[in-house]
């Protein structure tokens, strides 16, 4: 175990996982007509403050289809830790330290054995390491028919959201951190390769697909759907029409971005329209004073729970106020 304040073993740890187990993984497998497993996997990826769990929960699980996936991570999770009572009454920022190695390693149980079984999984990533990517691409997910979706989000807007995510959490209580600005820049260093890995996943098991989403300030701010695609046939990517928030029909045409594979077009190509989103400029009058607005009503807030901020915040916001001055 890594060392931290609040060790646990791993008895404990197997122990905890087993508590779960049973319960966890009471759902039908997907079996195909000749009777072998057919399991599937939803993915949605983004870096921290894309709006990943809320998409989830709002939208893609509330759709017909899901019934039967396991969830690898849910935030009660992090309460099974074994010396949970022993921090229980700090804040939740502490709290949510003191559990991420349990939470991470408790994660990657259920992982191993909901694939190794061929359950059905439900998976958020926020693009933490370039190791994920040899998971993604590995024998362990080889069967798997992939249903992946991307988030691409501006890095002001997605460290804005995280600092009113950790503020919104230290009102209701609720397990959360502040997220620096460095860690959201690793994710986007990490993005490359994983998303090339997703790419090449969705071309090993027909019917896999891939969809990318952009969100951010002003209208943006419920995401908009900008491309899909589907394995018609394996080691090709086909985009396709998809109906739009608005009901509207989006045709190929119409999708500016575009994630294409064929024997014709070998390169990842989803990376290029993430990194795009990510590093465009901030420059409608309106979501510039929204930056601006979000920065400026954090203020009273850090004041409020001062004792439980990170020492540059202060600096980060009046940076975001300054910038965003209209």
């Amino acid at each position: 175990m890594r060392a931290t304040h609040y060790n646990y073993t791993p008895q404990e740890l197997e122990s905890v996982f087993q508590a779960i187990v049973t319960t966890m993984f009471d759902v039908p497998k997907d079996i195909a007509d000749d009777g072998s497993p057919a399991p599937k996997i939803l993915v949605v990826a983004g870096v921290q403050g894309s709006g990943k769990t809320y998409m989830l929960n709002n939208t893609l699980l509330k759709t017909p289809g899901y019934g039967n996936y396991v969830h690898l991570y849910q935030e009660n999770f992090r309460e099974l830790h074994p010396r949970y009572a022993d921090f229980a009454d700090q804040d939740v920022t502490r709290r949510y330290k003191h559990t991420e190695t349990f939470i991470w390693e408790l994660c990657s149980r259920i992982f191993a054995y909901a694939h190794s079984n061929k359950f059905n999984i439900v998976m958020e990533t926020a693009l933490d390491t370039k190791a994920f990517a040899t998971v993604i691409s590995g024998q362990e997910l080889a069967d798997y028919q992939f249903d992946v979706h991307l988030i691409g989000c501006k890095k002001d807007f997605v460290h804005l959201s995280t600092i009113k995510r950790a503020f919104d959490a230290l009102e209701a209580g609720t397990l959360e951190r502040f997220v620096d600005i460095a860690t959201i820049e690793t994710s986007i260093e990490n993005a490359e390769v994983i998303l090339n890995a997703f790419e090449e996943a969705c071309m090993r098991v027909s019917g896999s697909t891939i969809s990318l989403y952009e969100r951010g300030f002003g209208e943006l701010r419920n995401r908009k759907k900008l491309c899909s695609s589907r394995c018609d046939r394996v080691s090709s990517l086909t985009p396709y029409v998809f109906t739009d928030e608005q009901g509207v029909a989006i045709t190929v045409q119409e999708q500016v971005h575009r994630i294409e594979r064929s024997e014709a077009l070998p390169i990842p190509c989803s990376f290029a329209s993430f990194i795009a989103l990510i590093e465009a400029p901030v420059t409608r009058a309106e979501d510039r004073e929204e930056a601006w607005r979000e920065a400026y009503n954090a203020l009273p807030r850090m004041r409020r729970f001062w004792q439980h901020v990170p020492q540059r915040l202060p600096e980060t916001l009046w940076s975001y106020i300054k910038k965003y001055t209209v």
